[in-house]
């Protein structure tokens, strides 16, 4: 199932980009059909804060988001964080005393609050005290009224948007009026973004793989992350009592197994399984794929002498495919997982040592075999062990 929202961009007066209103979509069809306001905010702050993300969404800028009267009593603008949140009270809210106690505890609470498509009626007065921004509509304001709002609001401070401007006369009349945020199809119609959504597992295996991804994290820390899903300690159970590490004794203890292996193999083993968990299963093969490069390439970089790149060689190859994966942009995967700055320069700029590994292996799977020489003989890597490597990878990958 495929999450949408529609964005457009909300401008100062230099045309510059400061913040994106969000707005509901069902489908690819530009358009609002507007069946219930609560599920449709509560959608969208679902899918820009939980599925889609609202660094990929905004790029790091605010987001205006509707807000009607029952999802600001419920509170729940306090659930996102604030530095990126702009609280906008839909029109038809009546201030009352119980809306007016609500806003000024979001403003107590650091939050920015936007008054929609507002026309001046002295019931407004005492929430406009807590009120950073106010929108007018100019498809619904005339003339003079488009000024005589902005004299008529008592709080000084207040920011002035003109919102719904259609036309380079419109435009040029908010700027001499002297309104400070700009927003309408003259200036960007709003664009659809759209994103798979993933499944609650999927988004777990994210913030674990997100948490190993780090340069050091301790035994006990990857015992807790194994222990607590049963899948991931039966997985590991099964990796410990097989062929390919040939133990002496069956091992019943995940501690105990862990000691064994030691965090490089159960970081390695763990990266296997989350990305497997994250992938659909049409994508199993490219998952495959990945593991096999990231082995490959742990082996090339210790042939070559660099140990101590051999781990961030592995996670280069084993997100070398994941933009194919997950079906999204590399950037935007990088926004999530935090990798060393090595690896990501690999992954997104395609430059640097681990990408010329990352390349090689490409070359080695294509049998691109005059590239192939040519890198070993600058690198002084035996061609046979290179290819005994690849053997050993698959391999690997089975028994894992």
């Amino acid at each position: 199932m495929n999450s949408f929202i529609a964005r457009q961009p909300i401008f100062n007066r230099d045309k510059e980009v400061i913040a994106y209103e969000l707005l509901y979509r069902e489908d690819y069809f530009n358009s609002y059909t507007g069946r219930d306001g609560d599920k449709d905010s509560l959608s969208v702050i679902a899918d820009s804060f939980y599925n889609i993300g609202i660094n990929i969404v905004t790029e790091g800028k605010k987001a205006f988001i509707n807000f009607t009267k029952n999802l600001i009593v419920s509170e729940i603008a306090l659930l996102l964080p604030r530095e990126l949140t702009i609280v906008e009270i839909l029109e038809n809210i009546e201030p009352s005393r119980e809306i007016v106690d609500c806003c000024k505890k979001l403003k107590s609470k650091g939050y920015l609050l936007a008054l929609d498509d507002f026309v001046f009626d002295k019931k407004y007065e005492e929430l406009i005290q807590y009120v950073d921004i106010i929108k007018v509509d100019f498809t619904i304001t005339k003339g003079n009224d488009r000024k005589f709002i902005m004299n008529k609001v008592s709080n000084k401070k207040i920011k002035f948007l003109a919102e719904k401007i259609e036309s380079l006369e419109e435009f040029n009349e908010a700027l001499e009026y002297g309104y400070d945020y700009f927003q309408g199809y003259y200036l960007s119609r709003p664009i659809i973004i759209s994103q798979k959504a993933l499944s609650t597992n999927q988004k777990k295996s994210l913030k674990i793989l997100n948490k190993i991804s780090r340069a050091s994290i301790s035994i006990d820390e990857l015992e807790k992350i194994v222990v607590s899903d049963l899948a991931l300690s039966y997985k590991f159970l099964r990796l410990l009592n097989s062929s390919y590490y040939g133990f002496n004794n069956k091992i019943y203890s995940i501690k105990h197994g862990m000691v064994m292996l030691g965090e490089k193999d159960i970081k390695n083993w763990l990266f296997v399984v989350l990305i497997k968990n994250i992938s659909d299963k049409d994508n199993e093969e490219f998952v495959n794929i990945s593991a096999i490069r990231a082995k490959f390439a742990e082996y090339i970089v210790r042939d070559m002498g660099k140990s101590l790149l051999a781990e961030d060689a592995y996670i280069a190859g084993m997100f070398s495919l994941m933009d194919v994966i997950l079906n999204r942009p590399m950037e935007e995967i990088l926004k999530e997982i935090k990798l060393k700055e090595d690896v990501k320069e690999a992954l997104i700029n395609k430059t640097g040592f681990l990408y010329n590994i990352i390349e090689f292996i490409c070359m080695y799977e294509q049998g691109q075999w005059d590239k192939i020489i040519s890198f070993c003989a600058r690198y002084k890597i035996s061609e046979n062990k290179v290819t005994s490597h690849y053997l050993k990878s698959i391999k690997w990958l089975k028994e894992i």
